[in-house]
């Protein structure tokens, strides 16, 4: 199943990319996708994505097609899912 994974702010400035599609399984979750995200993108590591525990690490946050903000990392991933990777914090 394919995931695209979209990077905002610093996280967009550390990768060097605005997304990235990501071939995951059929019973991957979040915090599999997080793993093979900081496999291929070590610079998030550790101010984005604690390479410990594959979280994404305060004030960053993640969103599921821009509407949803889970709960937890056990959330299992659906095909064309879109994951945002943004900071909770907006300056102005």
């Amino acid at each position: 199943m394919r995931v695209i994974v979209e990077f905002f702010g610093v996280p967009r400035r550390l990768t060097g990319v605005a997304e990235k599609a990501m071939e995951m399984t059929e019973t991957s979750d979040l915090r599999d996708l997080l793993d093979s995200v900081k496999a291929e993108f070590s610079a998030l590591c550790p101010s984005v994505i604690s390479p410990d525990t594959a979280e994404v690490v305060s004030p960053y946050m993640l969103s599921i097609d821009g509407r949803i903000v889970p709960n937890d990392l056990g959330y299992r991933l659906r095909d064309g899912d879109r994951i945002l990777i943004l900071s909770s914090i907006v300056g102005g």
